[in-house]
């Protein structure tokens, strides 16, 4: 009886202290976001995932436009370009809109899919020159004057190649930035698959211009297109052998050492080549791309001395057009 006491009684207190804390007729605290604005932030992520979904479906219509025509032989330079400006901008879109979610398999098989075409008609196209070009060289290697001429078709080929790899490189790298949908180490090997193609091309036109089996004016045309073209510091050293042998060592100046991961001045030139007596090729690099320019000068100066000296002025600077 003393014991059922004595729990009545502490019962009676712990109700009475809880009602000073809260005071009569006081709600408890509430926490947590309520249901109509919870509702609300549900649909800016269904409307987030619909804008993902439009700019997914409007890339696999571009992407069937354009899948054969990456194909062709000769290759279609045009329809690389186009995938930059078809293909390119809604995946974009769908590519800002998942980086956060787990949706992602719809936007890895349009990417991939434009790459692998992209990346086949480099690749047939290259297989064709290899066989009928290259193969021969090795056969009439040691057959004097037995070397095929080369003509502008073949060149202008090689350079068309080199755009549609230009082009695919921008793709990859656009894309490249969103890791957690295209994770970094894929995309090291997909640019390892471009520079390795890349560096065929100008090593097959440095092998023409070097045996003689092109005009001078044949090898000037295919340095112009690449030397336009270009966007990755890592070709630069291409670039230069090539520069070296259309226009000579001596019209050719380049601080290979300034290609360092991070560039501590973004605006210093790091090649000049020196394409007539009064125009130069400038080319600096910044934020990790090829900024290109070229120089009209007509004091002569050697490019050596116009990579070196910071004050020369200039009389028309015009920007080369970028792929």
């Amino acid at each position: 009886m003393r014991i059922a006491k004595k729990l009545s009684l502490s019962l009676a207190i712990l109700l009475f202290l809880g009602a000073c804390v809260n005071g009569p007729g006081v709600p408890k605290e509430k926490t947590g976001i309520p249901g109509d604005l919870a509702a609300e932030l549900k649909r800016t992520t269904e409307s987030n995932a619909t804008s993902a979904d439009n700019a997914l479906n409007q890339a696999k219509v571009a992407y069937g436009t354009l899948a054969g025509r990456l194909l062709t032989n000769p290759i279609d330079s045009e329809s690389y370009q186009l995938v930059r400006e078809k293909i390119q901008p809604p995946l974009f879109i769908a590519a800002s809109s998942l980086a956060d979610s787990a949706n992602k398999d719809d936007f890895r098989q349009i990417y991939f899919d434009t790459l692998t075409n992209m990346f086949r008609g480099i690749n047939n196209n290259m297989l064709i020159y290899q066989s009928s070009i290259e193969a021969a060289q090795i056969t009439d290697a040691n057959v004097a004057n037995a070397l095929p001429p080369v003509n502008d078709e073949i060149i202008t080929g090689l350079a068309n190649i080199f755009l549609a790899t230009e082009a695919t490189e921008f793709f990859i790298s656009q894309f490249g930035q969103f890791k957690t949908i295209v994770a970094e180490e894929e995309t090291a090997k997909i640019l390892i698959g471009i520079k390795n193609q890349q560096t065929t091309i100008v090593n097959g036109i440095v092998n023409f211009t070097n045996r003689k089996m092109v005009s001078g004016i044949q090898s000037k045309n295919g340095y112009q297109i690449i030397a336009k073209s270009i966007t990755s510091p890592t070709l630069l050293p291409e670039l230069r052998r090539l520069a070296e042998v259309v226009f000579g060592k001596e019209n050719v100046a380049f601080l290979q050492e300034e290609l360092t991961p991070i560039q501590t001045n973004p605006n210093l030139i790091v090649m000049v080549i020196r394409e007539t007596d009064s125009t130069y090729r400038k080319i600096s690099i910044n934020e990790g791309k090829i900024v290109n320019n070229v120089v009209n000068d007509s004091r002569g100066l050697s490019a050596s001395d116009l990579l070196n000296n910071s004050n020369v002025n200039v009389i028309r600077l015009t920007p080369s057009p970028q792929p």
